[in-house]
């Protein structure tokens, strides 16, 4: 590992929220992870019900609102954007358009998405949208 750090740019973190998940706890996993060096947030989202059915190991998901996906993924970015998280030097959001491209709400990373089955923004691509274009 010593080896590999010395010859990245950055550590590479995957961040999906689950059950209950907080922004505070993105924040410990942060500090945590940049004890090793600078960190790039790979994959940054939070699932939400996009349709009746869940993928196999997310129906919790279904109990979480476009609007919470909106909320965990703003207030997340406002985290990052507020120099509060040095550490960070870029982060990714898991994923824009799975759902739609895909077509079958049943598959791991369609509930991630921010836009719905038929290709419409969710609240979530909205608020950041909002967020980085004010």
């Amino acid at each position: 590992l010593s080896a590999a750090r010395s010859g990245a740019d950055c550590l590479g973190v995957e961040s999906l929220g689950a059950p209950g998940a907080s922004v505070g706890e993105l924040r410990d996993r942060l500090e945590m992870y940049s004890r090793r060096g600078p960190v790039c947030l790979t994959g940054l989202g939070y699932p939400a019900m996009l349709a009746s059915q869940a993928p196999p190991g997310l129906e919790w998901s279904r109990q979480v609102t476009e609007i919470e996906q909106a909320d965990y993924l703003a207030e997340a970015f406002s985290l990052l954007a507020s120099g509060n998280a040095p550490e960070v030097q870029l982060a990714v959001v898991w994923n824009l358009d799975y759902a739609p491209a895909d077509g079958d709400p049943t598959d791991p990373a369609s509930p991630y998405s921010l836009l719905n089955l038929a290709g419409e923004p969710r609240s979530a691509y909205t608020r950041l949208q909002a967020l980085f274009n004010p």
